[in-house]
């Protein structure tokens, strides 16, 4: 009876265990360090490190041309970000960096300076989908498509005309990484946007806009039109 009850407690303590490692698992992102150039020429020799929880994560970074370098990097949810600048080279004034989170936003920024003052590291549970595009474009249809790191089963997708506001368009569910949209306007510039539901109550944040313009329409024949301006219209190619 003894034994059987010592063996009870112990596999009680074991599941209390597991569920309390689980509860402590932290979520995983990726931040970015964006390095800034105002002649376009790079650092010059310049560097900087990228400290998480007082480790060099990135050591010695730099860019040797052009007038921005990106570099992203993987963190959890409570990590501590710091950065030293090191300089070592010329025209220093011409550099800047910021430190970007998961969703773009800047955290932190210096201009021949270092971040002393740690960033808290705070990953979204439910992480916005990336990557995405069109393709396909016709006068009334496209092909859209995403990449999603949740392993979400549904997603909504929001479009409308040009610089319209995610979320106050047409909006609709989709269980795929892969859809379309269809009965466009021939000829007109869209934007379309799209975020996880992971789960009731935890939705991520919406994607970047994804810009595009319709094709111009066929038309069918008898079709009559008039050049009264000084300019060739929209869908017509003055080969004279």
């Amino acid at each position: 009876m003894k034994s059987r009850f010592i063996s009870s407690f112990a596999v009680v303590l074991t599941v209390i265990f597991c569920a309390l490692s689980l509860t402590s698992v932290k979520a995983q992102c990726d931040y970015t360090l964006e390095m800034n150039d105002t002649y376009g020429d790079g650092w010059n020799g310049n560097d900087m490190d990228i400290i998480v929880n007082g480790a060099v994560l990135l050591d010695d970074i730099t860019f040797t041309s052009g007038s921005q370098f990106l570099q992203t990097f993987t963190v959890n949810t409570g990590d501590q970000i710091t950065a030293v600048w090191n300089g070592g080279g010329g025209y220093g004034y011409e550099t800047s960096y910021r430190i970007l989170d998961v969703n773009g936003v800047e955290v932190g920024s210096g201009a021949q300076s270092s971040i002393l003052s740690a960033i808290t590291v705070n990953c979204p549970s439910c992480q916005q989908p990336t990557s995405p595009g069109a393709a396909g474009i016709t006068a009334s249809t496209i092909d859209y498509y995403f990449t999603d790191g949740n392993g979400a089963s549904e997603f909504e997708v929001s479009y409308g005309l040009d610089g319209f506001t995610a979320g106050a368009g047409t909006e609709f569910i989709v269980t795929s990484t892969n859809t379309g949209l269809s009965s466009l306007l021939s000829n007109t510039a869209y934007d379309v946007y799209v975020r996880a539901i992971c789960s009731v109550g935890d939705t991520s944040g919406w994607s970047d806009v994804t810009s595009f313009t319709t094709l111009c329409a066929t038309q069918a024949a008898p079709y009559s039109m008039t050049f009264d301006n000084t300019s060739t219209p929209t869908c017509w190619t003055n080969t004279g």
